[in-house]
């Protein structure tokens, strides 16, 4: 127990260390961004308990285990675009499950080797930066590797009793590992062989009549219940297997039924399966198409979208992936050869291989990344050697190689990325572990070694002379730079805003904030540079640049820009109009009034339900000092967004111009009733709008008192009017 608390110490010590760090010196800390934002959109749905339309996209346990830590401090849907309120509670969490995964694999290498490599397990896992650095993320990578120890070392234990309880305690967290992540499903059939290992290995041990000692086998050392449990009848053997499926399949059944009954298809678990498979063994060689990474966002994802119709069912969509990616594999089954034989490289290989952000960058802002050692490529490397010359060592052998195997064929069949490795990381540990442990044990017998230590030397020099030139292609890498740079650029205008609030009373800290801001602006430039080298024609891109010369004032910059990105659009893109009417209102003339609202409306047209075109439109028609207009289209702003605060003050200072001050009162109410979060730029307008209400209200009531004058009602001036 000693020795669980003290890895479980340094494990969480060193997470949390990463992570007080971090929330000083990342950017993103509580800026969700590329599928990290997917998650938390989702998660803020189902906390919103927003109905089913349509099977899972994305295996569904994570999300709706990040919805619970929302609910603890919900953001609006807005504003996760800016930050999370409080994003030290899922990040703290998986601090806690991630060492919590350490102290698993010091309990699981102690069963499979022995004490001193179990404890060299956990401990090489607690400091090991691939598992470090996504416990920052909010996505599914720590939880899924804690399911697939703790599915591991459940199955191990089943072994003791030989039981059907226990064989399908190992089946249920399987199962729920595999409604975290699908491809753990390839590791099924082996587990379900596991009860037939162990039986085979009992006989075996039986028969060559073992006096004591380790027995070298798949099942390890013969249960208390002697060797009569592993001779049981067919009938028994069959059950003990059929168990581990029946609790996988208790796991995934209701996500099946959920997808079937709400999401009205048949998928399994989720549809993303086809277009993985499809980006992971399309023909291309560039970053995106070269089977190691995923596919930028933008223009090249919606082009890889457009390749199926999307008015299929998802499980039809993924089953035409699945297909098209058949096709050019036996198109051309020699380039596909030799793209596994890539992928199989890249996996091991020292270089990560980056998706939602780049390690490069990432670990130049943080000297705790810097320091922690355990790259992937090294354990993978320790671990591989483990497994073959620590092998009369390792009890459960079926076990560890049988998830080894399948999921690293599980990830050369889709596509490598570093996220995908760790839980291939996490059990290598324990063969790595266990190699080490043999070295030291046996370093006086050298000869005995020779051949481990050069072929471990081998291996870590393919590892890290990259061969594949993946070094070059990923030190910049990332598959969404414009979703950074928008992330960037809310930051800036943060620390602006800041700025100007504080220029008075502390003019230092006002330059400090406006230091950061230019440099927030940078960091945005350099992306959005990227990105237009992903696609020159990107028209998020132009758009985003659009909206940042209108925030100095560049009006002629702005338009310009947001009408290439309509052109590059297809004319599909309603934000694109949206900000194309807030430039041509900006200028205010006759003319480009009278554009804005037809620009307005023709994003409304593209999408009924866009509430930031009703809002804006409002703006003008409120501006023209046509009220009644004004107010219809800020009720369908917050009809269509019933949770955004803007959309309700909007409404409220429109009340008060139309002399029902109790009405826009009882606006501002629900705001402060909710406690829903208001950035700066609302706060003011907010105390604004609340101060003006409060003086007409007074001004009302002081009329309504005069001589002779009865009570006006709720929201009536004492003429009447309304």
């Amino acid at each position: 127990m000693r020795w669980l608390l003290t890895i479980f110490t340094i494990a969480l010590l060193v997470r949390g260390v990463a992570l007080w760090e971090l929330s000083y010196v990342d950017p993103y800390f509580a800026t969700p961004v590329v599928d990290e934002l997917t998650n938390t959109q989702d998660a803020l749905r189902i906390a919103a308990g927003e109905r089913m339309d349509r099977p899972f996209w994305k295996p569904p346990l994570y999300p709706f285990a990040l919805a619970l830590t929302l609910l603890a401090d919900p953001p609006t849907a807005s504003a996760i675009y800016d930050s999370l309120p409080s994003p030290w509670i899922p990040k703290g969490l998986q601090a806690l499950l991630d060492s919590l995964t350490a102290v698993l694999l010091v309990i699981l290498g102690t069963r499979l080797v022995g004490a001193r490599v179990g404890r060299l397990a956990g401990l090489i896992y607690a400091v090991s930066f691939t598992p470090v650095f996504y416990v920052a993320q909010i996505l599914d990578t720590t939880m899924f590797t804690f399911l697939c120890v703790a599915a591991l070392l459940t199955l191990d234990k089943a072994r003791d009793k030989n039981d059907v309880v226990g064989w399908t305690l190992g089946g249920i967290v399987l199962g729920l590992a595999a409604t975290a992540r699908a491809p753990v499903l390839l590791f099924a059939p082996v587990a379900a062989l596991l009860p037939w290992l162990h039986q085979r290995r009992l006989a075996r041990a039986v028969t060559a009549d073992v006096p004591g000692g380790d027995v070298p086998t798949d099942a390890g050392t013969p249960s208390d219940n002697g060797p009569t449990q592993g001779s049981s009848s067919a009938i028994a053997l069959v059950s003990r297997m059929a168990a581990v499926g029946v609790g996988v399949v208790a796991m995934i059944l209701p996500v099946t039924l959920a997808n079937l009954k709400f999401g009205g298809d048949r998928v399994l678990i989720s549809s993303n399966g086809g277009i993985n498979f499809y980006i992971g063994n399309r023909k291309g060689d560039e970053p995106g198409a070269d089977g190691l990474t995923s596919v930028n966002a933008g223009p090249r994802w919606r082009a890889i979208l457009g390749e199926v119709d999307q008015n299929l069912k998802p499980s039809q969509r993924s089953r035409e992936y699945y297909r098209l990616a058949n096709e050019q594999i036996a198109a051309d089954p020699g380039h596909f050869i030799a793209r596994l034989a890539r992928k199989s490289v890249a996996l091991f290989d020292a270089f990560e291989v980056p998706n939602n952000k780049n390690f490069v960058e990432e670990r130049s802002r943080s000297w705790i990344y810097t320091l922690l050692p355990g790259r992937t490529g090294v354990i993978f490397a320790l671990g591989v050697m483990g497994l073959i010359f620590a092998w009369t060592r390792l009890r459960s052998r079926g076990l560890l190689v049988g998830f080894v195997v399948t999921q690293s064929v599980a990830i050369v069949m889709f596509f490598v990325a570093a996220r995908y490795r760790v839980p291939l990381l996490a059990i290598l540990t324990i063969p790595a572990a266990a190699l080490l442990e043999g070295w030291w044990r046996e370093r006086q017998q050298f000869p005995r070694l020779r051949a481990s230590l050069i072929a471990v030397a081998i291996m870590l020099i393919l590892t890290h002379v990259d061969v594949l030139g993946l070094r070059e292609r990923f030190d910049r890498y990332v598959v969404d730079p414009l979703a950074l740079a928008h992330a960037r650029d809310n930051l800036a205008r943060r620390e602006l805003f800041a700025a100007n609030a504080a220029a008075e009373s502390n003019p230092e800290r006002a330059q400090q904030l406006a230091a950061r801001a230019r440099k927030h602006f940078e960091a945005s430039g350099q992306l959005y540079t990227r990105a237009l080298e992903i696609d020159p024609d990107y028209p998020e891109v132009h758009h985003n640049l659009a909206l940042n010369a209108l925030e100095v004032g560049n009006l002629d910059e702005a338009e310009s820009r947001c009408r290439l990105a309509l052109k590059n659009s297809g004319d599909w893109f309603e934000e694109g109009w949206n900000t194309l009417g807030r430039i041509l209102a900006a200028r205010w003339t006759q003319e480009s009034v009278n554009e804005a609202i037809q620009a307005f409306r023709r994003a409304i047209e593209i999408d009924a339900r866009y509430s930031k075109a009703y809002a804006n439109l409002g703006q003008v028609y409120e501006r023209l000092n046509q009220i009644t207009d004004a107010r219809v289209n800020y009720e369908f702003a917050r009809l269509y967004a019933p949770k955004d605060p803007l959309y309700f003050i909007l409404e409220a200072r429109i009340m008060g111009k139309m002399g029902r001050s109790r009405r826009g009162n009882a606006l501002l109410d629900e705001i402060v009733t909710g406690k829903w979060a208001l950035s700066p730029a609302q706060q003011v307008l907010f105390n604004d709008v609340r101060a003006g209400l409060v003086d007409a209200l007074r001004r009302q009531q002081e009329e309504s008192a005069g001589p002779g004058s009865p009570d006006a009602g709720p929201d009536e001036t004492p003429s009447g009017g309304g």
